[in-house]
């Protein structure tokens, strides 16, 4: 499991942000390296409104990792990303 510090930007078909937007974001995906997070990530995204982004750093996490509350927004997109191959967690709009 890889999670990734990137910045998203909305596309024009975002449920929630307009077009444009760019979002400081932790993404969890189910892979191993930044380029097949780069990859395999791009379609759920796009499905999901985002139309770019921008890897800014990186860990993996093993797939049994245990977060210090396992009810954070952080623990649930984990747990999205075992289940769907992706979990999102928006921390904030950039200014």
């Amino acid at each position: 499991m890889l999670c990734a510090r990137a910045t998203l930007v909305a596309g024009s078909g975002h449920a929630r942000y307009p077009r444009g937007t760019t979002v400081r974001a932790v993404v969890f995906a189910d892979c191993l390296t930044p380029d097949e997070l780069k990859e395999f990530s791009f379609s759920p995204l796009k499905q999901r409104g985002w139309s770019r982004m921008i890897i800014d750093g990186y860990a993996k996490l093993a797939n049994n990792h245990a977060f210090a509350t396992a009810h954070s927004a952080e623990a649930q997109a984990f747990r999205a990303a075992r289940e769907s191959g992706i979990g999102i967690v928006v921390l904030g709009t950039v200014q």
